[in-house]
């Protein structure tokens, strides 16, 4: 079973009186079969303080657990071939391996996502944020 996972990440600045940043998700999962998509499910949230690299790891973890919820388990798919696409190239090439966490913080949201992903087979890439579907939702 082929799934097409798009994450993005996103902050931008709330109050100017004391300089929070406002951080948000979305993600896209596409399922494919021999016609085509079956299924797109899209969804995007609002999740509070913090910084860009923390909402971009969010999309990605959240968008496996959904994954997780609804697809393996409600509807028991197996043997899942997962192509993971995002515009956040720190965060690409952190879970890849190729770069090291040195934050505390990214280095536990590093791990979260390296182990959501050990059940499957999967490729995460970066692709420019115009390709990315659910950079558009933010």
């Amino acid at each position: 079973m082929d799934i097409t996972i798009y994450t993005d990440g996103a902050c931008s600045q709330g109050s100017h009186e004391n300089c929070t940043w406002i951080m948000g998700y979305s993600f896209v999962i596409e399922e494919y079969s021999k016609d085509g998509v079956i299924t797109c499910k899209h969804i995007n949230k609002d999740i509070g303080k913090g910084t860009n690299n923390i909402a971009e790891y969010r999309g990605l973890i959240e968008a496996l657990v959904y994954f997780y919820d609804y697809y393996e388990v409600l509807r028991d798919y197996k043997d899942v071939n997962l192509k993971i696409f995002s515009d956040s190239d720190l965060m690409v090439n952190q879970v890849n391996g190729r770069w090291k966490a040195k934050d505390e913080k990214l280095k536990v949201l590093c791990e979260r996502a390296r182990t959501l992903l050990k059940r499957y087979t999967w490729k995460l890439s970066w692709v420019p944020r115009e390709q990315n579907k659910a950079g558009h939702l933010l």
